[in-house]
């Protein structure tokens, strides 16, 4: 019967396994990157024609203050051309972080077990995967989206988070529940 190795082991197999397969995690780090650059590049684009519009950034120090911003009329259909860019942009950029995780696995996973993919077999594999971790990480959101509205319910009254000590508390028992 083999033992169930320790945190210590864990931790250290863990640490070695990732300075292994550096190699292979900087190649798809870069890949990641490129995805990730044109995933925000639309929604950046937009967000500075929009405020080259407006007259400069002043509409998001507002908004962000919790004012609202005092906008100058843009065309017509010039808000639902946003709209759709911020959607698919949040969208790709929701799938590239999935994507990121599944080649992280893969290829520490692979590392772990000798094999050896490169980045193209290990995009063809995370592929193949992708759907399954999307529905798995929807699952476990609504499964602790359940005890987070109780939580909240119980110790907040249903208001929202004020202070941090409500904060730290609500958070310490969202933790032990999770």
């Amino acid at each position: 019967m083999t033992a169930i190795p320790g945190a210590r082991a864990v931790l250290g197999r863990g640490l070695d396994l990732n300075v292994a397969a550096s190699g292979e995690i900087r190649r798809a780090s870069v890949y990641i990157g490129v995805l990730s650059l044109l995933s925000v590049g639309p929604i950046a684009s937009v967000l500075w024609a929009f405020s080259a519009q407006q007259g400069g950034f002043e509409w998001l120090r507002r908004l962000a203050r919790g004012l609202s911003p005092e906008f100058v009329p843009v065309g017509p259909g010039f808000g639902e051309l946003v709209s759709a860019i911020l959607i698919i942009g949040f969208l790709c950029l929701l799938s590239v972080v999935v994507d990121a995780q599944l080649l992280a696995a893969i290829l520490i996973g692979a590392r772990a077990t000798d094999r050896h993919f490169h980045l193209g077999n290990a995009l063809a594999l995370a592929r193949l995967r992708y759907w399954r971790l999307v529905r798995a990480s929807a699952l476990v959101g609504l499964i602790l989206l359940v005890p987070h509205v109780v939580i909240n319910r119980v110790v907040m009254n249903g208001r929202p988070v004020g202070t941090e000590a409500e904060s730290l508390v609500v958070t310490a028992i969202d933790i032990l529940v999770s």
